[in-house]
């Protein structure tokens, strides 16, 4: 997968939505956080100190669940919510590059999350998320 630019407050902004959108509403980065234990200071350290390692780790997790591992289906999400640069492509613009139509891309997205809404999955991806959080925390 792609390195992530330094547009970082946007890419927590697409991170944001994709977390609210697999989770539930008023789920984001802090939450997830808070919900794993970390402290709202902690939460902050990493916010203002490592956001923009913890935005690339979270790509590179999302491409190392061989589970999951239709890796175009998982770019075609990721780029459709903008979580490498923090600007969403369009499913029309994301399937016209693919050669396939806009509903083929909005099916392969719709599944992708699905397949990250499953309790067991985001389970999962909340301790593999918490797990980065604290590795970052420890680097300082």
């Amino acid at each position: 997968m792609p390195n992530i630019s330094d547009n970082t407050p946007h890419q927590l902004d697409a991170l944001n939505n994709w977390l609210g959108d697999v989770y539930g509403e008023g789920t984001n980065f802090g939450t997830l956080l808070l919900d794993s234990g970390f402290s709202e200071a902690e939460i902050e350290q990493i916010k203002r100190e490592h956001l923009s390692e913890l935005l690339q780790a979270v790509i590179d997790l999302m491409a190392s669940y061989t589970d999951l591992s239709r890796e175009r289906s998982t770019m075609l999400m990721v780029q459709h919510y903008g979580l490498i640069d923090g600007k969403p492509v369009a499913l029309e613009e994301l399937g016209h590059s693919a050669g396939v139509a806009r509903e083929r891309i909005r099916q392969l997205v719709t599944k992708r999350l699905n397949l990250y809404r499953d309790p067991k999955r985001q389970a999962i991806f909340q301790q593999d998320f918490a797990a980065i959080g604290r590795r970052l925390l420890g680097n300082t």
